[in-house]
């Protein structure tokens, strides 16, 4: 059994000499001395910090003058300009950083510290600029391993190039510098958390588990100093869990894997209560019937974290194929009516905007929606939607066929829904909300997991050798189960109950694979609606 959300990791870059350095956003972060997450800057300092590193610094050459003799006068410069770029870096201001970083070389091409921090600063400036990360990523790699080409044992050298490879999936990379900064400090206890969720997200779910125990027995043993020591460890505690849940049920010594998992869940909300990613995993560990949909919180907090990485995992790696299949559907429905067939097209739960570019011609008005600001920050560099809303679906759509508000008197032509209700079980007010704002003759699109009867469900667990927990009657006569997974599944009686109860013809509902995970085909349904 496995949950199966985006694999969490605790990554954080440490610096040389007292700054903190922090993860970037698709990771959970960790600093010394703080624990935060990335602030947000204005367009104007962005575009400052883009020009900054582009104009000056994407051409460097990291061994230039590294056998060039160092004056006392010119060493000392150095240390001045290093520990500028340091406040620099504390307060993010990476194109400052970069310059001071670059002038202390100037001054000592030989400065180790100097080399690992330009790194950093370089790291942390790729989330801003779109058009540079490849440049960026290039030229942080350059630093880190000069660094070390400088200073063989330089133990954060190493460590920051693993977590710059971990952040960009490049795992192959990441794992042996995470061991060679561990080789040269074996108590370096976040080479060795990093280095567990590496092994967890390659797969060794036994090295990831050994990993996990190793890094918080160090924490509680006190051998470390940090600020959130209990957010650190209900972190850990979750992702230790994730692995547990994941191996098969009788691999564990003294009790079944999805037990001990259970355990860990429960550890990290002790040491966190708001650990929401540990609350919904626990509900899907459980079955927990009374867990009706995914918190906001938990699902604002896994996409902000997963937004930079999101259309590789879900496109490349797992063939989403949920927006494609909802385009071609929708396009037969309204078959060769002239374009734009919409007035106004709702997307729901935009995420990065996959839909946009398939149905931008259909309509004259695209709006997308989502809880995740950093997934709707990503749908607005695609530059096609009319507007962008990071808030609550229902909220959203109940402004639409109001009295009052931003969009009185307006209906909605088309809602979307792609791969959005996985998150949520009891779709009533889903359902309402739509009914009350779409026109007359409006569609409400959409893809849902599917929950088959008790007898089929046991069947297809034994086929594709998946562990789940056994479906009741009781399940499916409710009409939707959250899985092991952490995601919902949907009956096809229920889906077609809701659609009459509130007034929507079914025009299409039609078995699909929106989907693979973990190398299976995970079932779902497709349905196009309209409304009476």
């Amino acid at each position: 059994m496995r949950i199966s959300a985006p694999q969490k990791c605790l990554l954080k870059r440490r610096c040389q000499h007292g700054c903190h350095v922090e993860g970037n956003r698709e990771s959970r972060t960790r600093s010394r001395g703080r624990c935060s997450g990335w602030s947000r800057q204005s367009e104007l300092v962005r575009g400052f910090i883009f020009l900054c590193v582009t104009l000056l610094y994407m051409d460097a050459k990291p061994a230039q003058g590294l056998d060039i003799p160092v004056t006392a006068g010119k060493l000392k410069r150095a240390e001045e300009l290093f520990l500028k770029g340091n406040a620099y870096l504390q307060d993010q201001d990476f194109g400052n950083a970069v310059l001071s970083y670059r002038e202390a070389l100037d001054a000592d091409p030989k400065h180790a510290d100097a080399w690992t921090n330009l790194g950093n600063a370089m790291s942390q400036a790729i989330p801003y600029s779109e058009n540079q990360k490849k440049g960026l990523f290039n030229e942080a790699v350059k630093a880190y391993s000069t660094a070390v080409q400088l200073d063989s044992q330089h133990c954060e050298a190493y460590f920051n190039l693993g977590v710059l490879y971990h952040t960009h999936n490049r795992l192959d990379m990441s794992i042996p510098n995470y061991e060679k900064a561990i080789a040269i400090d074996p108590n370096h206890y976040d080479a060795i958390s990093n280095l567990g969720s590496a092994k967890h997200k390659k797969g060794d779910l036994d090295g990831a588990v050994d990993l996990y125990q190793k890094s918080i027995e160090m924490i509680e043993s006190g051998g470390t100093i940090m600020s959130d020591k209990a957010g650190t460890l209900s972190m850990l505690h979750y992702l230790l869990g994730q692995a547990l849940s994941s191996l098969p049920p009788n691999r564990c010594l003294g009790s079944p894997c999805p037990e001990r998992a259970a355990q860990q869940f429960r550890t990290s909300l002790r040491h966190n209560p708001n650990n929401e990613e540990a609350k919904h995993a626990l509900s899907a560990l459980i079955s927990d019937p009374e867990t009706t949909s995914a918190s906001a919180a938990y699902v604002k907090s896994l996409f902000d974290e997963y937004a930079e990485s999101f259309d590789k995992a879900l496109v490349a790696d797992l063939n989403y194929r949920a927006p494609q299949l909802l385009h071609e559907k929708v396009s037969e429905f309204v078959g060769s009516k002239p374009l734009p067939v919409f007035g106004v097209l709702f997307d729901a739960g935009c995420g990065t905007g996959l839909c946009g570019p398939l149905f931008r011609n259909m309509t004259r008005t695209l709006v997308g929606v989502d809880l995740s600001g950093e997934m709707i920050r990503k749908a607005t560099e695609r530059g096609l939607y009319d507007e962008l809303v990071e808030g609550d679906l229902v909220e959203s759509l109940n402004q639409y066929g109001a009295s009052e508000g931003k969009h009185k008197g307006t209906y909605i032509d088309i809602v979307l829904a792609a791969d959005v209700f996985v998150y949520i079980g009891a779709l009533e007010q889903i359902f309402s909300a739509c009914a009350a704002s779409l026109n007359k003759g409006g569609i409400f699109a959409f893809t849902v997991e599917r929950l088959e009867a008790p007898d089929a469900e046991a069947e297809r667990a034994q086929v594709v050798n998946i562990n789940e927990a056994p479906v009741s009657q009781e399940d499916y006569d409710r009409g939707w189960k959250l899985r092991f997974t952490g995601r919902f599944a949907h009956t096809r009686p229920y889906i077609a109950a809701l659609a009459e109860e509130h007034g929507f013809r079914v025009h299409v509902h039609q078995d699909i694979v929106p989907r693979r995970d973990n190398g299976v085909d995970i079932q779902g349904h497709l349905l196009i609606l309209e409304k009476n």
